[in-house]
């Protein structure tokens, strides 16, 4: 067997034992306890507590989808109550929102690494957040609690509207098919909302709602069989 018709072989060989995946890491689930939202809210508008791909594209427009929608209001535009995408006032404590209500799970299509969250605030918003990471949402691993960069702000109408402010992390060796936030104190004693919330990865990029699924093995399939029909024109030429 020539070199091209080798090569074409050992890549079929490879796709027979390998599993589709995605080349790029996504997110891939977006979930919150249901009910967990005691006002005006997407989720709560819609009833949708949790949205998944397949199928895809990712829905970023319909109940807790819109935590990583990219919509972003032109300046000097009015705010809404209608953008605003988690509203709670169920508290463990003074600024200390039930952890039980207070969480957002993520799910990925491949293991993936959460450096920082991007949280566009709302007045009475979010100080302190806590991240944690793994393959088992039983046992996922604590990345640690941290405040974001206005430290630990107590009191009505702190954050300005819609600014966004990132909660770093420092995470950038702990991958998994997990990520969840909880929210560990707020700025207002008995409440708080919240706009977008966008994970962050080791590169301090975005991380989207996965968009379509691309099976890397089908593709090496195609380059395989490709190789093999060359080595075949190779070997048997055409007669003039």
């Amino acid at each position: 067997m020539n070199t091209i018709a080798a090569c074409g072989a050992a890549l079929i060989a490879s796709v027979l034992c390998a599993t589709p995946f995605k080349v790029a890491a996504a997110i891939s689930g977006i979930s919150i306890p249901v009910d967990s939202n005691d006002a005006l809210s997407h989720p709560r508008a819609d009833g949708v507590w949790s949205v998944s791909v397949p199928p895809a594209p990712f829905d970023t427009n319909t109940g807790i989808g819109w935590l990583i929608n990219s919509h972003v209001l032109p300046p000097g535009s009015a705010l809404s109550a209608d953008d605003i995408t988690l509203h709670d006032h169920v508290y463990q404590s003074a600024n200390v929102p039930d952890p039980s209500r207070a969480v957002v799970t993520f799910s990925f299509d491949t293991p993936t690494i959460v450096k920082g969250v991007e949280i566009v605030q709302h007045t009475n918003g979010i100080s302190k957040v806590e991240g944690l990471a793994g393959d088992d949402l039983a046992s996922l691993i604590s990345l640690g609690a941290v405040f974001g960069p206005s430290g630990d702000v107590v009191g009505s109408a702190v954050f300005s509207e819609w600014s966004v402010q990132v909660f770093d992390l420092g995470n950038v060796t702990v991958a998994g098919d997990f990520f969840q936030l909880i929210v560990r104190k707020t700025s207002l004693f008995d409440g708080w909302a919240n706009y977008r919330m966008f994970l962050l990865d080791q590169d301090g990029r975005r991380i989207s709602g996965a968009t379509s699924i691309v099976p890397l093995a089908a593709t090496t399939w195609g380059f395989g069989l490709m190789l093999l029909t060359l080595a075949g024109r190779r070997r048997h030429p055409r007669v003039a």
